[in-house]
């Protein structure tokens, strides 16, 4: 069970579907992987992917943090971050807003953008499973990600997926 502290009874505003309308957010990204084991890359992407798919970053364990400049123009109320594989939290200008264990991550932000440009940031911690594959010393490791015995598991996705809404 997961306990997240969120404050005395506040309840989560229902976030409506996505307008018909809504365009996908499209935007650059400076992105940031942390490892598990210590070691640092980052990266610019004009598209969201799926880390197990790039280059380098297949066998990926950590926190991803992906950040960008929005407007804060009136009319913004919500953002959904369409699919995304791991835990998701979001900060905007420094403020954490929420966590996304499980569901739709979809976040009311509306109050939290100020006039001007704010920084949207998200973090996604993804699961071990992909780097576990690539320790082939490690017994325990190979004994949960690729023992013959059991059904060898496939790499799993990481990261925001998308599309990303903001509406």
């Amino acid at each position: 069970m997961i306990f997240e502290n969120a404050g005395k009874g506040t309840l989560e505003q229902k976030i409506p579907e996505i307008p018909a309308a809504a365009l996908p957010f499209s935007s650059n990204w400076s992105v940031d992987f942390k490892h598990m084991n210590g070691t640092l890359k980052d990266q610019r992407l004009t598209t969201l992917t799926d880390v197990k798919d790039m280059p380098e970053l297949g066998n990926f364990a950590g926190t991803i943090s992906y950040k960008t400049t929005i407007s804060g123009k009136t009319g913004i109320q919500y953002i959904d971050l369409g699919k995304v594989a791991g835990i998701a939290e979001l900060f905007i200008n420094g403020k954490k807003i929420g966590t996304r264990w499980y569901g739709r991550t979809a976040f009311h932000i509306g109050d939290q953008l100020s006039k001007g440009n704010n920084i949207l940031e998200i973090r996604v911690t993804t699961v071990m499973l992909n780097y576990m594959k690539s320790l082939t010393t490690n017994t325990t490791a190979q004994y949960w990600a690729n023992n013959p015995k059991r059904k060898e598991q496939p790499a799993q996705p990481m990261g925001i997926l998308g599309p990303v809404y903001l509406f």
